[in-house]
């Protein structure tokens, strides 16, 4: 059950026959550098004065009218991938021939694996410079070519949705396919897979189940699957690795504001502790940079230095259960809420801030975070694992 969206038109580029040529050369000159510097067994590298040069015509074309510098950058690799493609199809044609004779074979094979890997290498470092800029471009063709890299990583997906929502209305338009509307869609027919896989590969999923809180699954109005929910649960070990309690026994309500925001962040947490673990640092300076890395892989903001003071007492303290519940909240949770989400209590947007923001009293920032920790503590104690 697939439903495909219309691509969008690609934006206009006025890329005259001297510019693909210039740019050609432009490629040219760098493959050349390239060879050389390897020959020498050095770094390719463009001279500082080339450099900054090169940025000033960039800027004096890019007030050009039309989008001249865009056909200009972006001919190199309009010209190459058609090449690789024609080569591509050629060496596979090649391939299943019966005339070759075994070094032709073999010649060919090696053409056709260099092929791919310069297809990796493109993609590897395309993809990853799209995802980026898709974050903060201002250009809805480039925010959408963001999107299809980003499918793979549904946090990623998300973020992109909701900026999308604020700056390109026009792409979520309801009644109409959209960028929502092909989540949703996405997200139905991997669960619908994935329960399939279950049964297919049942010690390859058991990896990442023990990691979950919960078990995606289809839900009819009809029937709730809990059979199957159970019988997944027990087979995968559901949730044996996960930081909090995903055990019969819990006593929390899953689907409230407070809850859902902790879990959240304890799993961030978990994750940057994961990936540190107990390693020991020569400075404050050099365990920072491992903590900045890990954390922003799992968030949009740079963490701010005091975010990042967080994090290192995170990395001292005993695993989070019951017992040592209230020292983490005490310590780490509050304190990182009071450095993001909650820096002011006026103006927090998260549901189970404002809850707090809005108690009766709170007429301070100091009294806000007295009121925080005497909400977030119980509810981390209750969320907590034995122990």
């Amino acid at each position: 059950m697939n439903r495909k969206r219309k691509q969008k038109p690609n934006g206009d580029t006025q890329t005259s026959k001297a510019s693909v040529e210039q740019s050609i050369s432009f490629l040219k000159f760098i493959l050349a550098a390239t060879v050389q510097s390897e020959q020498r067994g050095t770094k390719p590298e463009l001279d500082h004065d080339v450099d900054w040069e090169t940025w000033r015509t960039c800027r004096h074309i890019a007030g050009q009218s039309g989008n001249q510098l865009a056909g200009i950058l972006a001919a190199p690799a309009l010209a190459v991938i058609p090449l690789i493609e024609q080569l591509i199809w050629k060496t596979g044609a090649g391939l299943r021939s019966k005339s070759l004779n075994d070094e032709q074979r073999k010649e060919a094979a090696n053409l056709s694996e260099q092929l791919d890997f310069a297809l990796a290498l493109i993609h590897r470092n395309l993809g990853y410079l799209i995802s980026w800029r898709g974050q903060h471009t201002s250009s809805s063709d480039l925010f959408c070519e963001a999107w299809v890299v980003a499918k793979g990583d549904s946090s990623k997906a998300a973020r992109l949705i909701r900026r999308c929502v604020k700056d390109f209305p026009g792409e979520v338009a309801p009644q109409s396919e959209n960028i929502v509307d092909s989540f949703a869609w996405e997200t139905y027919q991997r669960v619908q897979e994935l329960d399939r896989f279950a049964d297919e590969f049942p010690d390859q999923i058991r990896t990442a189940a023990v990691h979950m809180h919960g078990w995606p699954m289809i839900r009819q109005r009809h029937h709730d699957n809990r059979v199957r929910f159970e019988a997944l649960a027990e087979q995968f070990k559901l949730g044996s690795a996960y930081p909090l309690d995903t055990s019969k026994n819990a006593r929390f309500r899953a689907d409230t504001p407070m809850v859902r925001y902790l879990d959240s962040m304890v799993c961030h947490l978990d994750y940057v502790r994961g990936m540190t673990g107990s390693t020991k640092y020569a400075s404050v300076e050099t365990e920072k940079e491992p903590l900045r890395q890990w954390w922003r892989d799992g968030s949009v903001d740079e963490p701010k230095d005091a975010v990042l003071e967080i994090l290192r007492v995170a990395r001292g303290l005993p695993p989070l259960t019951k017992a040592t519940a209230r020292e983490w909240a005490k310590k780490v949770i509050v304190p990182l809420v009071l450095a993001g989400d909650g820096s002011d209590y006026r103006s927090c947007k998260e549901k189970a801030l404002q809850q707090v923001a809005k108690q009766t009293g709170v007429k301070s920032q100091a009294t806000f975070k007295s009121r925080l920790l005497a909400a977030v503590a119980p509810t981390l104690t209750s969320m907590a694992r034995p122990g």
